[in-house]
């Protein structure tokens, strides 16, 4: 497993992460501002290497989604790092607002690192991004937790992920025609390749990130 390759994939999937408000499913992964993007792929890259040492796969799709594969249950983590609010705030708030028409909140997102293993009624795992990353011995600390998930889950036979993560689904295509026909209306040609051609769509998904980038340089 070349580490070099799956992180240059993150990298390369970033620009067409913009594409996912349009997209049916929540795709996790790697979105966060650019000034501490570098500071996540470094981490990330200390993580992969600690995964693969322990027999771990790693996988990376198209989008940027990372999944790591637990070696003897075959038990798919689904890695994510973004800005946000924890989960038990989250479901804090909701319960407050049982009782209560409105609640005033001054709670400011921070960069969380998650993690949950792909099975029903498994645990969210997450945690404070600048906190790891001071602590000293702070990827393997997630690693452990990594192995503390999976560390009850039984074999199963049945997948838990019901489709291939790597192959693109009529999900992705209706992702990228929902986004370039809002960022470009009337001029997108992009809906009707899709539809008449054989090509890669995420090359063209670049493309288009690329020119409307530039568009504002």
């Amino acid at each position: 497993m070349n580490l070099t390759d799956k992180l240059k994939s993150i990298r390369q999937a970033k620009k067409r992460r913009v594409a996912l408000m349009y997209h049916q499913r929540n795709i996790g992964g790697i979105d966060v501002p650019d000034d501490i993007f570098e500071d996540v792929m470094r981490f990330t890259k200390a993580l992969f290497k600690k995964l693969k040492e322990a027999k771990y796969a790693i996988e990376v799709t198209h989008w940027g989604e990372v999944f790591f594969i637990e070696p003897t249950k075959d038990v798919y983590i689904q890695y994510s790092v973004n800005l946000g609010l924890k989960h038990d705030l989250v479901e804090s708030l909701k319960n407050r607002l049982k009782h209560t028409p409105y609640i005033v909140d001054t709670t400011e997102p921070s960069c969380l690192l998650s993690f949950q293993a792909l099975r029903p009624g498994t645990k969210l795992w997450q945690f404070n991004f600048e906190d790891l990353a001071n602590k000293e011995n702070g990827v393997e600390y997630v690693f452990e937790r990594i192995i503390d998930a999976v560390a009850g889950l039984q074999q199963h036979v049945r997948r838990t992920i019901r489709i291939d993560p790597l192959e693109i689904s009529n999900a992705d295509i209706r992702c990228i025609e929902h986004y370039s026909a809002a960022k470009f209306g009337n001029r997108n040609q992009l809906h009707k390749l899709l539809r008449t051609q054989a090509f890669s769509i995420f090359s063209e998904l670049n493309k288009l990130c690329s020119d409307h980038r530039r568009g504002y340089e």
